[in-house]
């Protein structure tokens, strides 16, 4: 793999891992290593409260924030070239924002 990610770069080796994990997957052939992050869910998906919101509501409010994310990107890129920006970045953000201040952040 040394070789491979010399020649091609780390993408190409995230990219040909993949392939190959996936195919593998699809043989029915099963990875024998331990999860790479030590945290799992402890609460059975059937024991879990419902979701304390509309998602419908919700999915159009992250709508127009996405869109709000991509049209301030672009608007500051045309002004300001060097600003830069990422829309998925801030896409992200206003998606945490949003639900922690509907269903997490509490005063009193």
């Amino acid at each position: 793999m040394a070789g491979l990610t010399q020649w091609g770069g780390r993408a190409r080796g995230q990219y040909l891992f993949d392939r190959l994990a996936g195919h593998a997957l699809s043989l029915g052939i099963k990875p024998t290593r331990a999860r790479i992050t030590p945290y799992t869910n402890t609460i059975k998906p059937s024991d879990q409260p419902r979701y304390p919101g509309d998602l419908e509501v919700e999915e159009k409010l992250s709508g127009a924030l996405r869109w709000n994310a991509l049209v301030m990107v672009v608007r500051a890129n045309r002004a300001y070239g060097e600003l830069g920006g990422h829309i998925a970045s801030y896409a992200s953000a206003a998606d945490i924002f949003e639900v922690g201040f509907n269903h997490f952040f509490r005063v009193g």
